[in-house]
């Protein structure tokens, strides 16, 4: 049984797959399938983690220290 990818779901096209004429077991991983599904997922991730990172983080020992 082979597993399909849950990314690309495995159709062909996508150079982590096998089959693909561009296929090259050295250089292909998972970011390649997220490549050939959304080609700008690297820039979608890296905007989420700017605008996660503006939120100021106040942990509980933090505000634990403040009031005592």
């Amino acid at each position: 049984m082979k597993i399909r990818c849950r990314i690309c779901n495995d159709d062909g096209r996508c150079k982590n797959n096998e089959n693909s004429p561009i296929y090259d077991d050295s250089k292909s991983d998972l970011y390649d399938c997220c490549d050939y599904v959304n080609p700008n997922w690297i820039n979608d991730w890296i905007g989420s983690l700017i605008n996660e990172n503006k939120s100021e983080y106040v942990s509980d020992f933090v505000k634990w220290c403040r009031e005592n």
